[in-house]
């Protein structure tokens, strides 16, 4: 088995993963760079992808590239991340190769954010797609004849892990942690932690460009950082991308991989994934209820301990690595 990932392979990208996820498995893998479609001029970059639909300024470079990368290295598969910036024709002609093409969904293409047409006209190439959000499986199941599969998001164990770090200093550090971009439906569910004098801080992009949130920004945080922060904060915030019409997200996995106790927005995939309230992980479906359960998590100290162990074992002991992922892509298409 060769795979050919379109893909970004910085550590905490999806591609880099799936990569990692390929070498656990045995199998011969190649990943070709997706950041390389996108100019290093930011205000070009800017200017084409606002006017020309969305689309980095080298795609037809990259789209190239792949297809010469499909030729050479004679993939069984390839495996696409994303909005990976390869255009249909291209798609077209490595399927014609012999080539099984999948993908990957990181977003939800229906997004306005991420609608493009070049994409949408690219997953209609695709053999098999994989997404996990079940919020969009009919509205990719009415542009194409693919083959639609369920596929949460996943743990990558080399780096989702927890720090060494004494027990008495874990749980110990700000009372709400969150690391995630700034949308604009988040702002509210941050804000009343704020409000109930919590200690918060916020890691991500465009948390200082509030008011109520500058105070609370760091900045990126790096994947050494993060393996430091979850374990040690008090209370981990899952909160889903409202625009993306997730039900869970990749810090879903990775924050009780990483040993953090995890307070979960109630969503039907992560009642799946977590079971019932107070076995692994506590909900909430509302601001007031989000503060009512932190305020409750904050005074109990080993709750929040037996929690996070609860779902840490949960998680690592459940399949959830990207190589089980990528491991029932290989059976998915073996099978059909």
């Amino acid at each position: 088995m060769r795979i050919l990932i379109a893909g970004n392979p910085l550590p905490f990208h999806v591609g880099a993963h799936f990569y990692h996820a390929a070498e656990v498995l045995g199998v011969d893998v190649v990943i070709q760079d997706t950041q390389l479609a996108f100019s290093h001029h930011r205000l070009m970059q800017s200017a084409y992808w606002r006017f020309l639909g969305k689309r980095p300024l080298h795609m037809g470079r990259y789209s190239r590239a792949i297809l010469e990368q499909s030729q050479t290295f004679k993939p069984e598969l390839l495996l696409s991340i994303g909005a990976a910036p390869v255009n249909g024709s291209h798609l077209n002609q490595i399927g014609k190769q012999g080539v099984c093409r999948a993908v990957f969904l990181t977003d939800d293409p229906f997004n306005p954010v991420h609608d493009a047409a070049w994409f949408k006209q690219a997953l209609r190439q695709y053999d098999y797609i994989f997404t996990p959000r079940r919020s969009n499986l009919s509205q990719l199941k009415s542009i194409t004849n693919a083959t639609i599969s369920y596929l949460p998001f996943a743990y990558n164990p080399s780096v989702h892990y927890p720090a060494s770090i004494p027990v008495d200093e874990r749980q110990m550090g700000s009372d709400i942690l969150f690391a995630g971009g700034a949308d604009s439906d988040r702002l509210p569910w941050i804000n009343a932690f704020i409000k109930a004098n919590m200690s918060v801080k916020l890691y991500g992009g465009y948390w200082e460009k509030y008011d109520n949130t500058r105070p609370y920004a760091h900045g990126h945080a790096d994947l050494e950082l993060l393996r430091h922060l979850v374990p040690t904060s008090k209370i981990n915030l899952g909160l889903v991308r409202r625009a993306n019409r997730d039900g869970h997200v990749m810090r879903s996995f990775e924050v009780p991989a990483m040993g953090g106790m995890f307070l979960a927005e109630d969503t039907e995939e992560h009642r799946d994934l977590f079971g019932t309230e107070g076995e692994t992980v506590l909900y909430f479906s509302d601001y007031e209820e989000a503060v009512v359960q932190a305020k409750w998590l904050l005074a109990r100290l080993d709750e929040r301990q037996r929690l996070a162990t609860a779902v840490y074992q949960h998680i690592t002991n459940g399949k959830h690595t990207y190589a089980d992922r990528l491991q029932t892509i290989l059976d998915t298409i073996r099978s059909s």
